[in-house]
C-alpha cells in the first residue's frame, strides 16, 4: 500500500475521531458535564482542555498523532515516518473544511 492511501485512510479515520469528540450528539450529555465541570475548575490546564474539546482542528492534531502512532505499533504494514502525524492531521482539517462548507 502506498503512503498516500495509508495517509488519505487514516485522515478519514482520525476525521471520524474527531468529529465523535467535538460533535456528535452519542456523547453530548458527556462532553456536556465535561465542559460544565470544566468551567467551574478555571485553572490553565483546564481551560486548555475545555478549548482543546471543542475545537476540532485542535483535536485533530491530537488524534492523528495517535492515530500514526496506533498504525506504526499495531498495524505496519507500511511504517510511516513520524512526522507522518502532521500529514494526516493536514488530510483530516481539508476533510473538515470541505464537509462544513456543505453543511453551511
Amino acid at each position: 500500500m502506498s503512503y498516500l492511501l495509508v495517509i488519505a485512510i487514516m485522515s478519514a479515520v482520525t476525521y471520524r475521531i474527531s468529529r465523535f469528540i467535538v460533535l456528535d450528539t452519542l456523547i453530548e450529555g458527556v462532553r456536556d458535564k465535561l465542559v460544565d465541570w470544566l468551567e467551574r475548575h478555571p485553572r490553565f490546564f483546564w481551560t486548555k482542555f475545555k478549548e482543546l474539546i471543542g475545537c476540532p482542528y485542535c483535536v485533530t492534531i491530537w488524534i492523528s498523532a495517535v492515530v500514526v502512532w496506533a498504525q506504526n505499533v499495531f498495524v505496519a504494514p507500511v511504517e510511516l515516518p513520524i512526522w507522518a502525524w502532521l500529514s494526516v492531521a493536514t488530510g483530516s482539517v481539508m476533510i473538515w473544511s470541505f464537509v462544513d462548507s456543505e453543511e453551511t
